[in-house]
């Protein structure tokens, strides 16, 4: 029997992220996945079938900046949501090139993060659609 449980790992130390996410997803097909560190979360994308990934970010730096890069080079069609405390988290251009699906700014709205995951839904339902057409 195949699980349907869809992985949504959170990458972030803001407790307040990672309840607003709990909340919104205990009683969907969702499983929370929550990782502090950006190299482990690399490791969780290749080693399970993340669905989305959620990244709490500081302002954009170069280390931020390449940890984006190589989420799109491990999983190109991987969803990425950006959070940020900071409205100037870097450049328009810069999160379009790097595949961002949507943006958000702390603190977090619940009604907003339910709407996200059911784009985030619709954009995983694509792409399974895009893999079994693709065999």
């Amino acid at each position: 029997m195949t699980d349907t449980r869809k992985i949504i790992l959170v990458t972030s130390e803001d407790q307040n992220v990672v309840q607003v996410f709990g909340q919104v997803l205990v009683d969907s097909s969702y499983e929370l996945l929550v990782e502090t560190n950006k190299l482990q979360s690399v490791w969780e994308i290749l080693s399970n079938h993340v669905a989305c990934i959620v990244v709490d970010l500081k302002p954009l730096d170069e280390e931020n900046a390449a940890f984006m890069k190589i989420i799109k080079k491990t999983r190109p069609r991987l969803p990425i949501v950006i959070i940020s405390s900071e409205e100037k988290c870097g450049s328009t251009t810069f999160w379009e090139e790097s595949g961002v699906f949507y943006r958000t700014f702390k603190p977090l709205r619940t009604e907003e993060i339910k709407q996200l995951m059911e784009g985030v839904d619709r954009i995983i339902q694509r792409n399974q659609d895009y893999l079994i057409a693709s065999l």
